[in-house]
């Protein structure tokens, strides 16, 4: 293994090689519905937080519905999201 600075590093994205699928190109990408499906799975499994949960992901699906998007803003918000999710006691997001 080459640990030189400037060493090429191989990376691997093991999730897209279990489905079997290459990761599709960001314009692609249709965040509404993709929010939509993160928030079915966090709100069912977000016990007492799912308000928290909810709300987050609210501030997710309100930036992406701008003209112009700001994706730092949506990533703080599933961020959040996540957070609350994992601190929920659920066993599934351990």
């Amino acid at each position: 293994m080459d640990t030189a600075i400037g060493a090429p590093i191989k990376l691997t994205m093991p999730w897209a090689e279990l489905a079997g699928t290459t990761l599709p190109s960001g314009g692609s990408v249709d965040i509404a519905r993709e929010l939509a499906t993160i928030r079915a799975i966090l709100e069912m499994s977000g016990g007492e937080r799912a308000d928290k949960i909810g709300r987050a992901l609210d501030d997710a699906a309100e930036e992406a519905s701008k003209p112009q998007p700001d994706k730092d803003e949506i990533g703080k918000a599933l961020d959040w999201a996540l957070g609350y999710a994992k601190t929920s006691g659920s066993p599934a997001l351990g």
